[in-house]
C-alpha cells in the first residue's frame, strides 16, 4: 500500500467509522490527497487488499465500508503515529531540557568563574591593602624609633652638657675657694709664728735648697757667713713666694746652724 492509498483508507475510516456500508460522494472521499482520476483505482486497490468492501460505485458516488482489517490497520498506524509523535515530543522536551540544563550549567560555570575572579581580585586587593598597612606600620615604627633615639640623644647631650657645666662650675668654685683661702692661711701662720704644714713640693724645694747650700768644711766659710747667706735667701724667697716659704727657710736655717 502506497501513502496515497493509506490516506484514502484513513479518510474513509473517518467518514464511515464502524458502519458496514455508507454512501459517500466522490468529491467528499478524495479530499486534498487523491486526485479525481485516481480515486477509482485507489478504491479498487484497497478493496483488493481487503481493507474496504464496495457494494457499488459509479463516477460520483460510492457505497462502501471499511473492513475490520482496514480499521485495525488505521488504528495501528494512528497509534504508531501517536507514539512517534509522543516520542518526538518527549525527545523534543528532552532536547529542550538538555539545552536548558546546558544553559544553566553554562550560566553556573560563568557565575562560578566570575565568583572565582572576584574572589581572586578581592584577595589580591586585600593582600595589597595588608602590604600597604604593614609598610605604613613599619614606617611609623621606624619613625617612632628614630624620634625616640633622637630624643634620647638630645637628653644625653643635655645631661652631658649640664654635667660638664656643673663640673666646670665646681672646679671654678674650688679654684676660687683655694685662691681665697691661701692668703688667709699664710697670714694666720705668720701671726702664730708657726711653719705651715710642709707639702711634698715644699719638701722637694727644701731638699734642693739643702743640696745646693755650701758647707763649712768644703768652702771654709765660717758660721756667721752661712747665717747671713741663709737670712738673705729667706728674705728673697719670702718676697718672691710668700710667708709660707719664709717659715720653711727659717726651719732649714735652724737645722743648719745646729
Amino acid at each position: 500500500m502506497d501513502s496515497k492509498s493509506f490516506v484514502l483508507l484513513e479518510r474513509l475510516y473517518d467518514l464511515a467509522g464502524d458502519r458496514p456500508f455508507v454512501i459517500l460522494e466522490a468529491e467528499e472521499m478524495r479530499g486534498d490527497a487523491v486526485k479525481e482520476d485516481e480515486l477509482a483505482a485507489s478504491v479498487e486497490s484497497l478493496a483488493g487488499e481487503g481493507y474496504v468492501a464496495v457494494k457499488y460505485a459509479d463516477k460520483d458516488e460510492y457505497c462502501l465500508g471499511v473492513t475490520a482489517q482496514g480499521r485495525a490497520l488505521v488504528v495501528e498506524v494512528r497509534d504508531e503515529r501517536e507514539r512517534r509523535k509522543q516520542a518526538a515530543e518527549e525527545a523534543k522536551k528532552a532536547e529542550a531540557a538538555r539545552k536548558e540544563a546546558e544553559r544553566k550549567a553554562a550560566a553556573e560555570r560563568k557565575r562560578a568563574e566570575e565568583a572565582r575572579l572576584k574572589a581572586e581580585k578581592e584577595k589580591k586587593e586585600a593582600e595589597e591593602r595588608a602590604a600597604r598597612e604593614k609598610e605604613k606600620l613599619e614606617r611609623e615604627l621606624r619613625e617612632a624609633r628614630q624620634a625616640l633615639e633622637e630624643e634620647r640623644n638630645e637628653k644625653e647631650a643635655t645631661v652631658f652638657g649640664e654635667n660638664e657645666q656643673k663640673t666646670a662650675e665646681r672646679e671654678v668654685a674650688a679654684d676660687r675657694t683655694v685662691a681665697l683661702r691661701a692668703p688667709a692661711e699664710a697670714k694666720h701662720a705668720d701671726q702664730k709664728g708657726q711653719a705651715p704644714q710642709q707639702t711634698d713640693s715644699s719638701e722637694k724645694e727644701g731638699d734642693v735648697l739643702r743640696e745646693n747650700l755650701p758647707t763649712a768644711q768644703n768652702t771654709g766659710v765660717n758660721k756667721e757667713g752661712k747665717t747671713a747667706l741663709l737670712v738673705w735667701l729667706a728674705a728673697f724667697f719670702g718676697a718672691l713666694l710668700g710667708g709660707g716659704v719664709v717659715g720653711l727657710v727659717m726651719y732649714i736655717l735652724h737645722i743648719t746652724l745646729k
